[in-house]
């Protein structure tokens, strides 16, 4: 298991965010998604990398450095070495090995919005989103698709 930093971004007080940042002598585009404007407080946009490249490019930006995008937290996720399936624990938990067809990884992770920022970028394939992840039933059908489970501490 190769064990990777996701660190999330936030923009507060817009909805959506595509901003160009400068790196090098080239430039990132960035999306940042999700933001809301409620009667109970205002959730930022956000966005979610493991990718060092990208931390960094968005860390050493202006936007970061003035205070407009901040860092809203940090996660350690587990990802299995070689593009294979790294079996963590078998479906179904007190059921012998031999009766589990397949098997799921374990990833922790903050809160469910985080979960769903995996299942995207993990299996974009599968063309998941926040709005078709939203019910218990749909998010809990998505992660036995893809033979994923979270820890949710």
């Amino acid at each position: 298991m190769i064990r990777k930093i996701r660190k999330t971004y936030g923009v507060s007080g817009l909805i959506d965010w595509t901003t160009q940042i400068k790196a090098g002598k080239g430039s990132v585009l960035v999306h940042f998604t999700g933001g809301a404007l409620t009667a109970y407080g205002v959730t930022p946009a956000k966005y979610s990398t493991c990718n060092p490249f990208f931390q960094s490019v968005i860390e050493n930006s202006e936007q970061f450095k003035s205070g407009r995008i901040e860092l809203i937290g940090t996660m350690e996720v587990s990802e299995p070495v070689g593009g294979g399936q790294n079996v963590s624990e078998p479906v179904g938990g007190g059921q012998n090995s031999s009766d589990v067809a397949s098997s799921v990884v374990v990833v922790k992770v903050a809160d469910k919005s985080d979960a769903i920022e995996y299942l995207k970028e993990h299996f974009p394939s599968q063309g998941y989103t926040a709005t078709n992840l939203r019910t218990k039933a749909a998010f809990d059908a998505a992660c036995v698709s893809c033979g994923v489970e979270f820890d949710f501490s």
